[in-house]
């Protein structure tokens, strides 16, 4: 019990500037207006938030440090490999015991979509590869990055990681496919 309380005062009272920034920049009640506070001072005064670790002049665009992060993050064969194996299970489990199947939807980041704007380094192409490993185990898998790059508009908000309309647009549209895909046997 004393472990217990100890978690709890630690989780409630260490740290709380933290929990609070947190709680400010991602509640769904607050995030809108944190989003157009820092799209407000970027476009006013050419001032990024901390946690902005690259900015394209070009258009103006905004990456965060944790997405810049993992883009530099090398994936081996062996943890794509593990990864993969993982998934896999979980289907077969999903399979077995709920009688349903998995459609695995991976998510590319900002910086993976548009790289180019902020870097000159190739990406290890790490979704691409995790879709096939996925596929070659029998998991139905949409390939976002793949139709998010023949895409020529931007898909993303200038200065959030949400997608805009058009990304929306397209995710739904290639999810939907998944799912007719699925039920077709396919």
């Amino acid at each position: 019990m004393v472990g217990l309380a100890r978690k709890t005062q630690a989780s409630v009272f260490e740290k709380t500037e933290i929990h609070h920034e947190s709680l400010v920049k991602h509640g769904f009640l607050t995030a809108p207006a944190v989003s157009w506070w820092n799209s407000a001072i970027f476009n006013v005064m050419r001032q990024m938030p901390e946690e902005i670790s690259s900015c394209s002049e070009q258009t103006r665009f905004l990456f965060f440090r944790d997405e810049v992060r993992s883009f530099d993050t090398q994936h081996g064969a062996e943890q794509l490999r593990k990864l993969a194996d993982n998934i896999a299970l979980l289907n077969a489990e999903l399979r077995k015991h709920c009688h349903c199947s998995l459609l695995f939807v991976p998510v590319p980041n900002k910086v993976t979509v548009d790289s180019r704007m902020v870097t000159d380094r190739a990406y290890d192409e790490f979704l691409p590869r995790l879709c096939v490993e996925l596929k070659q185990r029998g998991v139905t898998t949409v390939d976002l990055l793949r139709r998010f790059r023949q895409e020529t508009e931007l898909l993303h908000w200038p200065s959030d990681t949400h997608w805009n309309a058009l990304g929306i647009k397209i995710a739904v549209e290639e999810v939907a496919k998944g799912i007719l895909g699925m039920e077709a046997g396919h």
